[in-house]
């Protein structure tokens, strides 16, 4: 029967048209990308060597040999490539070359193979050629299937250590190797003239291909770049592998100038002409660095030492500016921050924080930070670390409420105050409200921190010592992100009746927001105020409501923010805020003055016939035993004249 080399055809076809998809996508920059492709190489060398031996008559005993040995060569380097591939998709290269067990594991097998296989000229350990053309099998040929099986035990134990590099579908991917290779050398074993090996090896390619070897995990399709998911499974490894990781990070502040400038099309060029100038730029510093596109204007490179990390940033700081005004007139704001990721991140989660906060980070333009000193900013060190620091107040009890006294000015006397949340962290002291509430309305966390200032009000109000204090009603904060909750009015209702509080004693307070749902919003509110409860609209004059939303929202009172506050004195923004206060007047509405620091606004307000003011001039926040002592020794206390 003649030989069939219809599967090697097959194998030749799929190993070009994986080749051609990743010159295409270009996914040949990484180390990784670059071995898997010298493995689809051999597999292609090893089906065009072994497709002419079916024809043993037409080719001659020279081209036999020639042939033959071709075909062994590249086989047999196939195993040992894809064990390297292995390291190197895992970023464990330098860990393998500190054991000299794995070194030898690696290497020495596949020296035999070459040994055996070069040296079968004479020896025809492997292979013989008779002078007729005839292929027959040598007495040691078992041996390069013992190195192959070697090899298969090797890489199977390996990805099974390292599973946690992995997601489902790439260990799935890599590990069919090894049944679906043992599966084709049985075939072929006993079955000389079924070439089926090499296209199996193909079709787990293929699976490679789709699992790891993708261009949405590693390549930016709109920089050129290694994309942000790369850049993140590589720093992963690092942390695994306790390996320093040395990181230039570039942002560009003014980045979305660029398309004011250029139309879409020549922005598109211009950002790719921008970053093959960082990708290549610095090639005379660190031969071997990585370059990532991580956002819109924010970008990474990973090189080989501290001090290469250094001297391109401050390359960068130097000649970045007039790089990027070759084509078009533009100046970037840039910021640069140096990092060994591994050391100055405890993990992979705080860096990610950082990276995903990144635009908050930097104050400074054209200045190099170095993440080793910034650590040991106390703000840094909290801004990097809060989601556990809010999700570790919220377990242990760390949230408390503040209560700020607030003066009518009709009475003469503190007839309510706004209840507000402070964290007094156990590890980091007092976290200011302005750090923590940004946070917590991005990751959802808010709604658990109302609804905690929310009951401790309303445990308050319910206490015996809340009836003596002489208090209307007590101010409590919603959050935009509570506001389009749909189960808010439900939530209300549920503590109003838990603690036997009357609606009238509580007055919420709402911003209104861009990102609210303003349906949702408005339902929650005529669900709420159906039952008694009254609302007011802070930080008026800052906000996004129109005019036409403002006059038809049902409020009682409208908070003027502290920014008019301290421009008070300013003679066109004394003109917009006395008509403004006229305007809320004419609409029924109560004002509320916040900020009040001094003495000449507490009695400009006053005379502006505002009805509530509240700021530092009167008092700050108080914690409840504080706000208590302070209403009994001062609500009798001489007005303002």
């Amino acid at each position: 029967m003649r030989d069939i080399f219809y599967f090697d055809a097959a194998a030749e076809l799929v190993v070009v048209l994986l080749l051609f998809s990743m010159f295409v996508k270009k996914i040949y920059k990484t180390q990784s990308s670059k071995i898997f492709i010298g493995i689809l190489i051999c597999c292609f060398i090893a089906a065009l060597c072994e497709i002419p031996t079916c024809y043993p008559e037409k080719i001659g005993s020279d081209l036999m040999w020639v042939c033959n040995t071709g075909y062994f060569l590249a086989r047999n380097t196939m195993p040992v490539a894809f064990i390297i591939y292995l390291f190197a998709i895992t970023d464990s290269w330098s860990t393998v070359r500190k054991s000299s067990l794995l070194m030898t594991l690696t290497i020495v097998p596949y020296v035999i193979a070459l040994i055996l296989i070069l040296s079968n000229f004479s020896t025809h350990a492997i292979f013989e050629i008779l002078p007729d053309g005839t292929y027959t099998r040598g007495n040691l040929l078992w041996i390069l299937y013992v190195i192959s099986a070697i090899y298969l035990a090797y890489s199977t134990t390996f990805l099974v250590i390292c599973r946690k590099f992995f997601g489902r579908y790439q260990f799935v991917a890599l590990f069919t190797v090894t049944p679906m290779s043992v599966i084709a050398i049985i075939i072929q074993f006993f079955n000389p003239g079924y070439y089926v090996e090499l296209f199996v090896s193909a079709l787990s390619f293929i699976m490679i291909c789709s699992a790891i070897e993708t261009a949405d995990q590693i390549m930016d399709s709109k920089t050129g770049l290694m994309s942000f998911s790369k850049f993140m499974s590589t720093t992963e490894k690092a942390y695994i592998l306790k390996k320093d990781q040395y990181v230039v990070l570039l942002k560009i502040k003014n980045y979305s100038e660029i398309y004011n400038k250029l139309n879409y099309e020549n922005t598109k060029k211009y950002v790719h002409y921008m970053c093959s100038e960082f990708d290549r730029r610095y090639r005379d510093i660190d031969s071997k660095y990585k370059t990532y596109s991580l956002d819109e204007g924010v970008y990474a490179g990973i090189f080989s030492s501290y001090d290469s990390a250094l001297r391109v940033g401050d390359r960068i700081r130097n000649d970045f500016s007039e790089l990027l005004r070759i084509k078009i007139d533009f100046r970037p704001q840039v910021f640069l921050c140096v990092t060994n990721v591994t050391k100055d991140f405890e993990n992979i989660s705080l860096f990610n924080a950082f990276l995903s906060n990144i635009h908050t980070k930097f104050d400074s333009v054209n200045e190099i930070i170095e993440m080793s000193r910034m650590k040991n900013d106390k703000r840094f060190i909290i801004e990097n670390n809060i989601e556990n620091i809010i999700d570790d107040g919220l377990k242990n009890n760390e949230f408390e409420v503040y209560y700020q006294p607030i003066f009518d000015t009709k009475r003469k006397k503190f007839t309510s105050a706004e209840a507000l949340v402070r964290l007094n962290s156990t590890k980091y002291g007092f976290i200011v409200p302005d750090l923590f509430i940004k946070y917590a309305e991005k990751n959802g966390r808010i709604t658990q921190i109302d609804n905690y200032v929310l009951e401790e009000v309303l445990k308050f109000i319910s206490s015996d010592e809340f009836k003596d204090l002489g208090l209307e009603y007590i101010e409590v904060n919603l959050s935009f992100v509570d506001c389009s909750d749909p189960t808010l009015h439900q939530r209300v209702k549920g503590l109003l009746e838990k603690y036997n509080v009357s609606p009238e004693l509580i007055n919420l307070e709402f911003t209104e927001s861009m990102d609210a749902d303003y349906e949702i919003v408005d339902t929650n509110i005529e669900k709420l105020r159906e039952i008694g409860i009254h609302f007011s609209l802070d930080d008026y004059g800052t906000g996004y409501s129109n005019i036409d939303r403002f006059s038809k929202l049902p409020l009682k009172l409208v908070k003027i923010d502290k920014s008019l506050v301290d421009r008070f004195e300013e003679e066109d923004m004394s003109c917009v805020i006395k008509n403004t206060i006229n305007m809320i007047k004419d609409l029924n509405r109560e004002i509320v003055v916040e900020g009040t620091e001094t003495l000449s606004q507490a009695e400009r307000f006053i005379q502006y016939g505002c009805d509530h003011i509240q700021g530092f001039y009167y008092s700050k926040p108080l914690a409840k035993e504080g706000f208590v002592k302070f209403l009994v020794e001062n609500n009798n206390a001489k007005p303002v004249s």
